[in-house]
């Protein structure tokens, strides 16, 4: 949807597009107002209700894909709208100004080809999905068997105990200690580590109520996506009354840090050190098979990190350490060498 601009007069405007003429002029329909607010809920409105309400399969996938987005604008996160404003404004191309009527599986397929090309699996299926969507609320006759990319096993690097270890002696008293603890000591989102506030934390639990998200405005605070993800986790009073040491100023926001440099300041920390290279949010994946190792049920581990679901826990999250399997394997062989030690001792009877 267009954004209100202010005029000359003081009042704000949109202009929405409606669609071309017969000589494929673009068609613009101007709403007017005393607030932007105002201006862009009207121009909304007709969107949502009026505009190609008769015949849906005359849009083109451009404007049934706006109409798509206005119609979830206010129920899913703003993480989730920009994400939807990026593949509107930057993918689907050669489909934009196709009529819904006039597509193909061939056609479709042509395009998710094209943006495979140059994307991740996983991107591309983003796409597809946005795509998909906008189609069953307009055109749900049209479905199409459509090929997409294999899915990737991503190559991460989950730090093990003893590289955590050299982590901490490397952001110990600064100010990456905080988020860095509490992303690898009790599992919390970097979102949520950045809304996180010293209200929140007492000597036994961390409470999790609000995580910041970057919109199509900014970063937002906001509630959890889920009801799993209000929680409260589980700290030890040697952490709380570390967290409490480090504390700077009379803020009251836990991290002073703000997302993206939150991640930007990580990388580098870890290059400057010498240190494998690792997402920030694998200390999330670090604390997941962390409890895997220590025999924590899956539904445990899920309640703790926030998912409605055993699912990603188990899918995603925990991994193998190689140094606890080579201990696990050497348990197993010790009862190997106990069988063949006996039988050898029978043979020398």
């Amino acid at each position: 949807m267009a954004k209100a601009k202010k005029t000359p007069s003081g009042r704000w405007r949109v202009l929405l597009y409606t669609g071309k003429d017969e000589n494929g002029k673009r068609i613009y329909r101007s709403f007017t107002a005393d607030s932007r607010r105002e201006a862009e809920f009207a121009a909304s409105e007709y969107a949502a209700t009026n505009h190609n309400d008769g015949d849906p399969s005359a849009m083109t996938v451009g404007e049934a894909i706006d109409k798509y987005i206005d119609s979830k604008r206010n129920i899913v996160s703003p993480s989730t709208l920009k994400g939807y404003l990026s593949i509107r404004r930057n993918r689907l191309a050669g489909l934009r100004d196709a009529r819904l009527s006039s597509l193909t599986a061939e056609t479709v397929q042509r395009a998710i080809n094209f943006e495979a090309s140059a994307l991740s699996p996983k991107t591309v299926r983003n796409i597809f999905g946005v795509l998909t969507s906008t189609l069953k609320m307009f055109t749900p006759e049209l479905r199409f068997d459509i090929t997409l990319p294999a899915r990737k096993k991503p190559d991460l690097h989950i730090p093990t105990p003893e590289e955590i270890s050299k982590i901490y002696d490397v952001v110990k008293d600064t100010d990456m200690e905080i988020p860095f603890l509490l992303a690898s000591q009790c599992g919390l989102r970097r979102s949520e580590i950045c809304a996180l506030k010293w209200q929140d934390i007492d000597d036994t639990h961390v409470t999790v109520k609000n995580a910041v998200v970057r919109g199509p405005d900014g970063y937002t605070v906001k509630q959890p996506k889920s009801y799993a993800g209000y929680r409260e986790v589980g700290c030890s009073k040697a952490l709380a009354d570390r967290l409490r040491v480090l504390k700077r100023g009379d803020s009251d926001m836990v991290c002073a840090i703000d997302p993206s440099n939150l991640t930007s300041k990580w990388l580098r920390l870890l290059a400057s050190a010498g240190l494998p290279h690792c997402r920030f949010h694998d200390l999330r994946h670090y604390f997941a098979s962390m409890g895997s190792l220590e025999g924590i049920p899956s539904k445990y581990m899920a309640i703790m990190m926030g998912h409605s679901s055993t699912a990603m826990v188990d899918k995603v999250y925990s991994h193998i350490f190689p140094e606890s399997l080579n201990v696990f394997n050497d348990r197993i062989l010790s009862h190997t060498d106990i069988l063949l030690g006996k039988a050898a001792s029978n043979d020398d009877r």
